[in-house]
């Protein structure tokens, strides 16, 4: 079994997706999803946008539409919860070319990176791979989860 990279604890590793209204800092987040190493949801959620109305761009990839998002609560209303979940966090797994930490600057999401390990799966993905994620948050998670797992020959305690 791979431990080193969990620090002896696969119970404080997370696999994280987030989709956004865009790249750009000035941007929002639309969508977050994480789950725990065993697959467990740990947060799933849309998010009403404050100052964008529509994000045409990422629509196209990640199917969030201004309707999906109409009834959602904003950021702000779960960031304690979102917090929490990352601050227990030894390891998080994500898979996007950017940092996510901008799109938490300024939703009063403290998260304290100093003392965790994170691993972007893009890199673990090769060319002979053939992979793309799914367009749905919390399937990626599932994605990212399962391609590090594989790239790890992680083996399940049962």
């Amino acid at each position: 079994m791979v431990i080193n990279a969990l620090d002896n604890d696969p119970s404080t590793a997370i696999a994280m997706n987030f989709e956004a209204t865009g790249y750009e800092y000035e941007d929002e987040l639309l969508q977050l999803s994480i789950i725990n190493f065993k697959g467990d949801i740990l947060f799933n959620s849309y998010f009403k946008p404050k100052k964008h109305k529509e994000w045409t761009e990422t629509e196209k990839e990640n199917g969030i539409t201004p309707e999906m998002v109409a009834n959602a609560p904003q950021i702000s209303e779960m960031a304690k919860q979102i917090a929490e979940i990352f601050n227990k966090a030894d390891l998080i797994l994500y898979s996007k070319n950017y940092s996510y930490y901008w799109l938490f600057s300024w939703s009063n999401i403290l998260i304290q990176p100093e003392y965790r390990r994170e691993v972007n799966v893009n890199e673990m993905i090769t060319e002979s791979d053939n992979f793309e994620l799914p367009k749905d948050s919390l399937e990626k998670c599932q994605a990212i989860l399962k391609i590090y797992k594989e790239k790890l020959h992680w083996v399940e305690d049962k």
